[in-house]
């Protein structure tokens, strides 16, 4: 809700789509879309769930070509909840830039977090 009322704000709600769901829905649907719209690709892509889903996602990502040649990642809370995997992956790929960039958690258990950014160039 909030993003989408971001992108009707800034006035691209004709230029933007916000996709939300469970990535497992989302990705074939994505990749159905771009099938249609003959070679579709997405410039950003926001990632926000448990960090040990983000490497099957990504390879879904990365298989059906679904990013496009300058596309931006971002992952939410990679340090703690089990994104290694990816990183490690993302962080190995020739064409990718990845940044660390530290955010503040809600939680006393956790002293940090970090977000990663990760620019492609394919």
């Amino acid at each position: 809700v909030i993003a989408r009322n971001m992108v009707a704000l800034s006035g691209l709600a004709q230029t933007l789509d916000v996709w939300t769901g469970h990535s497992k829905y989302v990705l074939p649907r994505l990749a159905q879309r771009r099938m249609n719209a003959q070679q579709l690709q997405y410039g950003a892509l926001y990632m926000d769930r448990w960090g040990s889903e983000y490497h099957d996602d990504f390879l879904v990502l990365d298989r059906l070509r679904l990013l496009e040649s300058s596309a931006v990642m971002i992952a939410d809370q990679v340090l703690w909840t089990g994104a290694g995997l990816s990183l490690w992956d993302i962080v190995n790929k020739a064409n990718c830039s990845t940044r660390l960039v530290p955010v503040s958690v809600r939680d006393e258990a956790i002293e940090a977090d970090y977000l990663s950014v990760s620019a492609f160039t394919f």
